[in-house]
């Protein structure tokens, strides 16, 4: 679909409402083309990574495991659920390609969520994102 030219902030906000009304992600494809991609289409990609997460506060949660294309995405994905991350992301650990088996905490590995699908699976809450 092509729409008039608009400024990137409102193109953003647009986005933004769209992706809670629709379940849907969009994807650009210039300043002003872009389509939707069901966000179920985007929870079982090959590309996906699984993360493990750890902040710098030993008095902290465990850590965060989370499935996404990215370290960035990653961590939009924790912050959308609710958690705070620091600032400084750099005094978080993040591990990628992470297994059941590499996580050295018993406890996650009892109450994990499924770990094949994009979003949060510890603390597991719902599986995937916005579900």
């Amino acid at each position: 679909m092509k729409y008039p030219a608009m400024p990137p902030n409102e193109i953003t906000a647009l986005g933004a409402a769209i992706t809670r009304l629709l379940h849907a992600e969009p994807v650009w494809r210039g300043a002003s083309e872009f389509h939707f991609r069901r966000l179920s289409q985007l929870m079982s990609d090959s590309s996906l990574i699984a993360f493990w997460i750890e902040g710098p506060d030993s008095r902290g949660p465990l850590g965060y495991g989370v499935t996404a294309f990215s370290p960035t995405d990653a961590l939009e994905i924790v912050s959308r659920a609710g958690y705070r991350l620091p600032d400084d992301t750099s005094t978080l650990r993040i591990r990628a390609d992470i297994k059941p088996a590499d996580i050295e905490h018993r406890f996650v590995r009892e109450h994990m969520g499924p770990i094949a699908v994009r979003g949060l699976w510890y603390p597991f809450t719902d599986v995937g994102v916005g579900a």
